[in-house]
């Protein structure tokens, strides 16, 4: 986890950092370790720095790499370890590698499928970075490696800032695109993260002036980035390679909220079907907040098939108090019921209603719950962690279907699965 909040997260591993810190001896690359931040908690340096007004999505180019061919390779030691490396040989036949990012734990394990066959002119690279790599390593065994192919590596972050006091915590996506040596198209990415909490940032920071139309509604970059933001990002990484001193984040707003802000809850019931081959599917409710704060209701609906059996749920957020009313941005709190009704093709029902609670931010018409909703039953074994749960029959294909209502209601800006 990212932050110790309770809200999701997507998290590629269970720690990242120097290969040599975190597995001994091993060093793959050439080059020292990169220079620690002047504050003694790097994390702590990068919720310090200002990157603009809360509640609207900031961008900003941290590094653009030179053209290299770049690999990821595999290896375990005491744990699997991923590595991103960047490759150039030069006039003596001498490897020169950058290890450009590297994780360890579950996720670093490789993937099932090999990786697919390099182009015939790039494979006796991948021989000798294979028999360099070994080298370096010796301690280590289970050896892959992947060509990604020759590109610059650009750096991304995007932020939505979910405080108003200042300190930097909120939905982040941080990418880094392979892109063509002379920065005219953003391609793949490369490495992907998102979630909530808060990247470690690097200095300077090329921030881009861009505002999507749902401004802090959405992370444009966890999905494909539309034209508009992908020039924006392509001139900024060329800015970087000039040398073109730093933009500095965007002034602050008169206003919290963005004009025309609207937050859209998520509630989730998580369904599984039981059985020898086990699927899972989610129903997602996007409500409305402003429905249910200002006007006292807020709807959805959702359905999934799963096997041979449709699952249709209505889910309803009601507020038990209308909230203070202010101009400017005041403190208040949400109190009230998230009731679902889930219902399968077969007449099955099940009902249930739980207190939602959670902290807001009011500004005129405008309403945002920074850190979402919170339901009843986090803790087991508890009676509240049991009443999220049912246990529905099975239709052939499954044994039997269970179904859990995520207790984080919350405002992932994320495309939904």
């Amino acid at each position: 986890m990212i932050r110790f909040l309770p809200l999701p997260f997507v998290v590629l591993a269970a720690c990242a950092g120097s290969l040599q810190s975190s597995r001994g001896n091993c060093r793959l690359d050439d080059a020292l370790e990169a220079p620690r931040d002047a504050l003694a908690n790097p994390h702590e340096a990068a919720r310090a720095r200002p990157v603009g007004a809360p509640f609207r999505n900031h961008y900003a180019v941290e590094s653009v790499g030179p053209a290299r061919h770049h690999f990821t390779v595999w290896y375990a030691r005491n744990e699997w370890v991923r590595a991103r490396l960047a490759v150039v040989r030069d006039s003596g036949g001498k490897l020169h590698i950058t290890t450009e990012s590297s994780w360890w734990g579950g996720p670093a394990i490789p993937p099932d499928r090999p990786a697919a066959p390099p182009p015939p002119e790039v494979a006796p690279l991948v021989r000798q970075l294979g028999a360099e790599v070994r080298g370096r390593c010796r301690s280590t065994r289970g050896w892959r490696i992947a060509y990604e192919g020759m590109f610059r590596s650009v750096k991304v972050h995007e932020l939505i800032q979910h405080n108003k006091e200042g300190r930097n915590s909120g939905w982040f996506a941080t990418v880094t695109y392979a892109v063509d040596e002379k920065l005219t198209k953003l391609g793949h990415p490369a490495e992907a993260m998102s979630g909530f909490g808060w990247p470690r940032l690097g200095a300077p920071l090329n921030w881009i002036r861009f505002r999507p139309e749902r401004d802090g509604a959405e992370l444009l970059l966890a999905a494909t980035p539309p034209p508009a933001l992908a020039a924006e990002i392509l001139a900024a990484a060329r800015a970087v390679v000039a040398g073109t001193p730093a933009a500095p984040p965007a002034p602050s707003e008169t206003t919290l909220l963005p004009a025309g802000f609207e937050q859209r809850l998520k509630a989730t019931i998580n369904l599984y079907g039981r059985g020898p081959n086990q699927q899972d599917k989610q129903l997602v409710f996007e409500l409305p907040l402003s429905d249910a704060v200002f006007r006292g209701t807020s709807q959805s609906t959702a359905q999934v098939t799963l096997g041979r059996t449709t699952f249709t749920a209505t889910a309803t957020l009601v507020s038990s108090r209308a909230p203070a009313r202010s101009e400017a941005a005041i403190d208040e709190s949400f109190d009230g019921t998230l009731t679902f009704r889930m219902t399968d093709h077969r007449g099955h029902t099940w009902e249930r209603s739980f207190a939602a609670t959670g902290p807001l931010y009011v500004e005129g018409g405008a309403v945002v719950a920074p850190t979402g909703l919170v339901l009843p039953g986090g803790s087991s074994p508890s009676p509240e962690h049991d009443a999220l749960a049912m246990r529905w029959s099975g239709d052939g294909e499954f044994t039997s279907f269970d179904s859990y209502v995520d207790t984080n209601v919350f405002s992932d800006p994320r495309p939904t699965p």
